[in-house]
Formats: structure tokens, C-alpha cells, sequence
């Protein structure tokens, strides 16, 4: 995940509109779930682990018990290097091999590919930002980043990428869903819930500036980027779009599908097979 000089200088522009999500989280008290995960905090950010925990309790309980979060590292910064796509991006240690300044990553989530252990366990890095950058802004993107990459260790099994990495470990992927969601009473295979739900948030421009970057990528890495954004999204009653104003109020003009996200993040994992 990453972020571009124009999200950046609007969201410093209107940082008051954050205030309310930011005492949220200040408020929040961490669910113990979170003990599980394994923190790595490779940088001088006293309070780090505690923040990041305070900003997952945002999730549901039940969306913390079927995420496959095993590791958070948080990284000195990092930027997007000369030549990155959406596809393809290079994430470079050193300002002198970025794009520019302004081409900052955020985080990502991938997995640890273990398939003889747990073939959907994740690991998530998040990258702090440089000393140039508002310190209120870059909260701001933590939040985002946190909320956003955690969102992608609940959207198992069915992505290329594990596709790839097992099959080139030569592991046969599984036919059958791995787990079922209990939604409204009713069985659900998660992925057949994400293709229904992108038929619906197709009729709709990107939720964010960062998903309208995949609108014409792949359409197993734009469901997968569109679906974490809105969850993201959804838990900061606020939307990340530099060029559409009206996004400020969250999900409130697109009530379906804040709905299916509601009941997506509540629902339970009644069957696992790993």
C-alpha cells in the first residue's frame, strides 16, 4: 500500500475531520485476541505495539478470531522505487532510489508460505513515515495502513498469489473452500461473498484514491484492494479520496454495501481445514 504528494497535502489540510476516529482509538480498549500476534518494532516509536492494538480492537471480535495475522514488524521508512506499477511495485530503503519524496509506502500484508505448517498464515509490515511528513498526517496513515493490511488477512484463501507461491512449491491449492462464513444464518464461501459484493461496488466510482489506482489492474488484485479499502474504510467512518469530497461521510451514501461489510466483519468461520 502506498500514497502519492496529493492524498498526502489534503489530508493535511483537513486534518480536523480525523479528530473524531483519533479519539475513537485513543478510547478504545485492546481485545485480548491480539495477544496472539508477535510484534516486531524495529525503530525508535515508544507505544507502537499498544497503538497498533488499539487501532485493530476497531475490528469485530469475531473478524480478529478468523484473521491469520501472525507477525507485525514496523520498519524505518520506505518509498515506491523508479518504474513500480500497481502489479509490480519496487519498495526501496533509500529517498535517492524513489520515485520521489512523496511516493511513500505504507504497508503490505504476504504470506509466510508455510503450507506444511498454515498455508494462509501473514505476516504484516508497516513502514513509518519520514521526520517531513505532519506527524498528524502520518497517524492518520498508520491507521489507514493497519486497518487496510489486516483487512487482507481475512480475505483468504483465493488469490493469485497463493495460487503462484503454492504452485510453485508445488503444493496443490484446494478446490473447496478452506473455511465457510456464517452470514445471516446462511453458509457462505467467502469468495463467492467478495465476487457478489464487487458486482455491487462496481456500480459505484473507487471508495478511495488508493483502490481507484487498481480500477483497470487484474480483477483478482482489484477485488482484493477494492474489499480492504472499504473495510478500512468502513472502520474509520471515513474515506481516504483526495478528489471526491463527499467521501468524508464514510459509507453513508453507499448503505449496501456498508451493510455486507458490517456482516462480512461479523460473521463467523464455522469450518476451517488447513
Amino acid at each position: 500500500m502506498f500514497c502519492r504528494k496529493k492524498i498526502l497535502i489534503n489530508t493535511e489540510r483537513v486534518i480536523y475531520r480525523f479528530q473524531a476516529l483519533l479519539n475513537r482509538i485513543e478510547n478504545t480498549e485492546i481485545n485480548p485476541l491480539l495477544d496472539k500476534i508477535q510484534f516486531d518494532v524495529q525503530c525508535q516509536a515508544p507505544g507502537m505495539e499498544l497503538y497498533i492494538k488499539k487501532i485493530l480492537s476497531l475490528f469485530p471480535e469475531n473478524s480478529l478470531k478468523r484473521g491469520h495475522c501472525k507477525t507485525i514488524s514496523v520498519l524505518p521508512p520506505a518509498w515506491f522505487g523508479k518504474g513500480s506499477t500497481p502489479e509490480a511495485p519496487i519498495v526501496v530503503n533509500h529517498l535517492a532510489e524513489a520515485e520521489d519524496k512523496y511516493s511513500l509506502a505504507c504497508g503490505r500484508a504476504s504470506y509466510l508460505l508455510y503450507p506444511w505448517k498454515n498455508p494462509y498464515e501473514q505476516k504484516i509490515e508497516l513502514f513509518l513515515f519520514p521526520d517531513y511528513i505532519d506527524k498528524r498526517v502520518a497517524k492518520i496513515f498508520l491507521i489507514y495502513s493497519v486497518l487496510h493490511e489486516y483487512a487482507h488477512t481475512l480475505q483468504k484463501p483465493s488469490y493469485f498469489w497463493l495460487v503462484y507461491a503454492m504452485n510453485c512449491l508445488h503444493y496443490a491449492y484446494p478446490e473447496k473452500p478452506t473455511y465457510i462464513l456464517k452470514i445471516k444464518g446462511k453458509d457462505v464461501d467467502p469468495k463467492k461473498w467478495q465476487d457478489q459484493f464487487m458486482l455491487r461496488a462496481l456500480n459505484y466510482p473507487p471508495i478511495t484514491t488508493y483502490s481507484a489506482i487498481y480500477e483497470n489492474a487484474d480483477v483478482t488484485l482489484r477485488n482484493h484492494e477494492y474489499v480492504a479499502d472499504y473495510i478500512a474504510t468502513y472502520l474509520m467512518g471515513i474515506a481516504m479520496n483526495h478528489k471526491m469530497p463527499d467521501r468524508w461521510g464514510g459509507l453513508g451514501d453507499r448503505p449496501e454495501l456498508k451493510n455486507k461489510i458490517q456482516q462480512f466483519l461479523e460473521a463467523e468461520a464455522i469450518i476451517e481445514i488447513v
